[in-house]
């Protein structure tokens, strides 16, 4: 009896020991580590992510984990930074809707002339940018501008298929709105739906990053060059450009990715003293060029650069008293399928906390030493080995050689 009781004790220990060392070797491949803030009731949390957690991880984030004291993983969803829920949504009636002469165009209804400040269209994801413009009629014979080159840009990280841009303009009320997407001798857009919030106060949330250095040239190509550098390789969504001179201006601008030697087009825009300056874009880097080119103009008076992120979230149901942090920096890790995103439109009612700075996984470390044992003394010792054989077989070959042989009569 005493030798079975002792039996079941030994196979406990055995089975709680291999699952501990189960549940941390699932956090071995995580580069950092970061902290989530206190849980003080049990709720679904609404979580930001740090531009820093975001410039660690994958392009898509498919390698972001969250984890509690337990070692257990936790579901999740990715959340749009503006924040607004699908039934927000007002769908405009899309009256016509064709590509043709390098360009798409939309006319879009808006029956109840309302006062609209801006329009959203949701695309399918795309890693491209394009122009458009937006005319007003109330009749569809005399269209009106209302806009001109507005920059659509690529789309950004989300969890879903596609993404919503913004439109924005000076108010109007006309029935109708065309919107002129201009293609080039490229592919054209595929549009899902068009329309506004319920709550048109909602926009886009950005977080500011942070700029190492800014630096000014003037070349003779009559373009004026700025290098931006950022001590990570940050998701860049946005740059805002504060010009006090001259007075009045109209320039077109051209964003560079820089990636030693070589750069490459991610986006471009038009700075002038009307419009807000702002460039969108969706690129990860450590370094931007921007090309404003001047023409027979005097350079821009260029005081300040902004860089910002869109803001990211994830939602999440914590339970109150235990401890979480997120886990990231895993090139090989898949995106999880957590049940949370059918979910996200029912959590009216969400916390948000935050999550402390990004620090090193210290099991990471742990696994990189092991991963890399000194094989150098059983090389040499295999060598050797081989180099005995060798002199042994020869030495066998050359004493067969060298015996006499008897002939028989």
């Amino acid at each position: 009896m005493k030798r079975l009781v002792r039996s079941k004790v030994i196979f406990l220990f055995a089975f709680c020991f291999t699952a501990g060392i189960s549940a941390s070797s699932g956090q071995r491949t995580f580069k950092y580590q970061a902290q989530i803030g206190g849980v003080k009731k049990s709720g679904f949390y609404k979580i930001q992510l740090q531009p820093t957690l975001i410039a660690n991880g994958n392009n898509d984030l498919s390698d972001l984990r969250i984890i509690d004291q337990k070692n257990t993983f936790v579901a999740y969803t990715k959340l749009q930074s503006s924040n607004n829920h699908a039934e927000d949504f007002i769908s405009f009636p899309i009256l016509s809707l064709s590509s043709k002469d390098s360009a798409t165009t939309m006319i879009l209804e808006n029956k109840s002339r309302l006062l609209l400040t801006s329009l959203w269209l949701n695309f399918k994801n795309a890693a491209v940018f394009r122009r458009a413009d937006i005319l007003g009629s109330d009749d569809q014979k005399n269209w009106f501008a209302i806009q001109e080159d507005i920059m659509l840009s690529t789309s950004s990280i989300t969890n879903t298929d596609n993404f919503l841009q913004s439109l924005s303009f000076p108010a109007n009320r006309y029935q109708y709105f065309k919107v002129n997407i201009y293609n080039g001798k490229k592919e054209a857009l595929q549009i899902i739906r068009a329309g506004i919030f319920k709550d048109r106060q909602r926009t886009l949330t950005y977080t500011k990053l942070p700029l190492a250095i800014v630096s000014k040239i003037d070349s003779t190509n009559r373009s004026t060059y700025l290098q931006l550098a950022f001590k990570e390789k940050f998701l860049i969504s946005k740059l805002t450009f504060k010009v006090s001179k001259p007075k009045f201006y109209r320039r077109q601008v051209a964003v560079f990715v820089k990636d030693g030697l070589k750069k490459r087009k991610v986006g471009e825009s038009i700075l002038r003293s009307d419009g807000n300056n702002e460039i969108l874009l969706a690129t990860r880097a450590h370094a931007l060029e921007v090309q404003v080119m001047n023409g027979d103009n005097p350079s821009l008076t260029i005081d300040q650069v902004l860089a910002e992120q869109a803001t990211e979230y994830v939602l999440a149901y914590l339970e109150e008293g235990a401890q979480y942090r997120f886990l990231i920096g895993d090139a090989k890790a898949v995106k999880p399928q957590y049940d949370m995103e059918y979910f996200a439109d029912s959590s009216k009612e969400v916390s948000e906390i935050s999550h402390s700075g990004l620090q090193r996984n210290t099991l990471f470390k742990a696994q990189i030493k092991a991963s890399k044992p000194d094989y150098t003394i059983l090389l040499w010792i295999a060598i050797i080995a081989v180099l005995l054989l060798l002199l042994y077989f020869s030495w066998k070959m050359l004493t067969e050689i060298n015996r006499p042989t008897t002939s028989s009569e």
